[in-house]
Formats: structure tokens, sequence, C-alpha cells
């Protein structure tokens, strides 16, 4: 459960650029926020990774949300791909309204792209690919106990 928690707050630190007080102004920001060489600035770095239009953005975007499904389906348990999809579902919309409502307040950095539903969707894609995942594994360790069984 601990690896859970660190899990979400690393998500919402590289999805959101991570908080910044006081609010802050980032309108004319032409650099990352924090220097590379900092902690943080990992955070900042991968923020800048992830919400960029580039074709690897995807991809890190579907990375970044495998854990979830996996989470999903290995600690709680879940089974059923219908449950999981609108979790994995709510949960990205609600990323993205929390990261919108502390973007107007002026805590986190300002997203400057207009591919936020392809951004989502690949988030949602992760999550799912994420649970699918546990469910093959699932499904391949039994055949093996079985097939070493009897």
């Amino acid at each position: 459960m601990y690896s859970l928690i660190f899990y979400l707050l690393s998500l919402f630190q590289i999805k959101s650029g991570g908080l910044t007080l006081p609010p802050q102004d980032f309108t004319n920001l032409n650099t990352t926020f924090i220097p590379t060489g900092e902690w943080f600035g990992i955070y900042d770095t991968l923020y800048l990774l992830t919400s960029n239009g580039h074709p690897l953005s995807l991809f890190y975007n579907i990375v970044l949300f495998i854990p979830f499904g996996i989470y999903l389906s290995a600690l709680f348990n879940m089974n059923r791909l219908k449950r999981i999809a609108a979790i994995v579902i709510l949960g990205c919309i609600g990323i993205e309204l929390v990261h919108l409502l502390l973007e107007s307040i002026g805590l986190v950095m300002r997203s400057y792209n207009l591919q936020k539903i392809g951004m989502l969707t690949m988030n949602i894609f992760g999550g799912i690919f994420g649970s699918l995942l546990v469910v093959f594994i699932r499904l391949k360790s039994k055949n093996l106990i079985k097939d070493a069984v009897g």
C-alpha cells in the first residue's frame, strides 16, 4: 500500500510539474522551472517530456499509467475489465481536473499543449494495459501450475 501512495505522489509530481508555493505566474516561462541538477528538477524534466507534443510523450504517458492498472488489478484484486476501465478513466480525468484547478490558481506549471485529449487517451490506455498485463500473467501462472501438478 505504501508503494501505491508513493506511486500516486510521484505521478502527481510528474503530471503537474510539481507544486510551487507561493503561487507563481508561469506565462513567461521559457525554460524548465527548476534546474535539472536538483532533485525536483527530475520531476520538472519528466513533466516537460510527458506534456509536449513529441511522439515520445505519448509513449511516456502510457508507461506512466501502466502501474496504475497493475495496482488496481493486483493490489485491490479487481478482475472485471469494465470496473477497472471505469476507475482508470475516472482517475485520469480526475488528475486532469485537479491539474487544471491548480493551474488556474498558479500552484503548478501551465500546460502549453493542445493535445490534452490525446494524452488523456494514452493515460487511459496505459492503465488498462497494466490491468490486462496482470490478467495475462495470472492466466499464464494458473496454466503453469496446472501443467506442473497434473
